[in-house]
């Protein structure tokens, strides 16, 4: 749902994605002050578990900034498969950091969601109509190994650090990035004379109440099981993305930046089963 309505934010209703971003900062600033003023750090809290918290939040914020990036002007239902083939790098630094050897069904796995991701990044070019890969596939995958990244990195966190904890942190270094990349006094100009500017903050503050709350499940599943199996369970969020935009298309086709003929919603629906059904094979 998170996904859909970065979309329609950023291609709809705001000037430009730094905008975006200044709000989100400033959100996400406030909410790790606030979380950490209930649930401050343990005084006995060793260095090394908070510099892992830090760099996760570096990590997935960049990665955020990139996928934003690609969102404002692209479809939904294709850059969210992309993003979440990220279970494949986890498998992947398994192999040279805890020496984890891959089987068959592990490369089965690979194959199957790398052919997804890349099946699902095929357009046809307007010029001579041949099948290309979109631009932004590259940045995507990007987005992706960062992601990976700071999931390995919070599960090292985690073990010393409580999921509230995690999260203050986390989103503390995100809001600094955020607001870094983004302050500018024509930033500031922009959502001053916003149009219905009301109305989009207060939905800004909402999708990113859920987006707290998503987090912080999201941490906590990390805590309590495999970090392999909860990726794999978040990575089906490319079928939810896919019914959404399916529905919206239908009931408000002016909504998202999506094409969805019966042709390219076929497709779409393929590539997103190989890369779920790929990630499935590789880590459960």
């Amino acid at each position: 749902m998170i996904s859909i309505f970065d979309s329609y934010i950023l291609s709809r209703r705001l000037p430009t994605l730094n905008s975006y971003l200044l709000l989100l900062g400033i959100f996400h600033g406030t909410a790790a002050i606030v979380i950490w003023l209930f649930q401050p750090f343990p005084a006995d809290m060793q260095v090394l578990p908070l510099l892992a918290a830090l760099g996760s939040g570096i990590l997935s914020g960049t990665s955020t900034i990139i996928t934003l990036n690609v969102v404002r002007s692209g479809e939904i239902s294709r850059i969210i498969p992309v993003v979440s083939i990220s279970p494949i790098f986890v498998a992947l630094f398994a192999v040279p950091l805890l020496g984890e050897v891959l089987n068959f069904r592990d490369w089965s796995g690979i194959l199957l969601t790398v052919t997804g991701a890349i099946l699902i990044s095929t357009q046809k070019s307007s010029i001579d109509k041949k099948v290309i890969i979109i631009k932004s596939f590259y940045a995507l995958v990007l987005a992706s190994l960062l992601y990976a990244l700071s999931s390995i990195v919070t599960k090292y966190a985690l073990e010393s650090l409580s999921f509230w904890n995690l999260y203050s942190a986390n989103a503390f270094c995100m809001a600094i990035l955020f607001i870094i990349f983004s302050a500018r006094p024509s930033t500031f100009r922009q959502i001053r004379v916003l149009p219905r500017r009301n109305m989009v903050l207060i939905s800004v503050v909402i999708a990113e109440s859920a987006i707290v709350v998503a987090v912080i499940l999201s941490n906590l599943a990390i805590q309590k099981g495999p970090v392999s199996l909860v990726s794999t369970v978040i990575s089906i969020r490319p079928a939810f993305v896919f019914l959404f935009t399916l529905i919206l298309s239908r009931f408000f086709p002016g909504m998202l930046n999506e094409k969805l003929t019966r042709g390219i919603a076929l497709l779409k629906f393929i590539a997103i089963a190989m890369v779920v059904g790929g990630v499935a094979l590789l880590t459960l």
